[in-house]
């Protein structure tokens, strides 16, 4: 008599931690989705909630800034002195870039580059 092929387990029961993954990947999914539903808050929401706004530069105080300006002109718009980051000297031309923390959420900031001491670019994230 032929012998018979000894039946095949079902699925779940010959790899119990691929099906547990997959109810934490399900499960993750859902939670995923629930949260998506729900009320969109930005994170100036978040900031004000959690009293971390941060003071510093405003977004006024850099929409005023103009290319060509010294850094003296800057720093009595933006009301104080930036921190410096680069400081390179070339062929006759100093470019200096400043950083300034930003007023608005966790790490608003601008920064802006001069060279002989004239506005040449700027930059910002998350100013208000």
């Amino acid at each position: 008599m032929p012998k018979r092929p000894r039946p095949i387990p079902s699925w779940p029961s010959r790899h119990p931690y691929l099906t547990a993954t997959g109810a934490a990947f399900a499960a993750f999914g859902l939670f995923i989705a629930w949260a998506a539903s729900g009320p969109s808050v930005s994170p100036h929401d978040l900031a004000v909630v959690a009293g971390t706004r941060q003071q510093g530069v405003t977004k006024a105080a850099f929409l005023r800034l103009q290319t060509g300006m010294s850094y003296a002109q800057a720093v009595s718009i933006l009301g104080s002195d930036g921190d410096e980051e680069v400081h390179s000297e070339m062929a006759g031309v100093v470019t200096v870039s400043y950083r300034w923390k930003g007023e608005g959420t966790i790490g608003a900031n601008m920064s802006a580059m001069f060279q002989n001491d004239k506005l040449v670019t700027k930059a910002q994230f998350g100013l208000e």
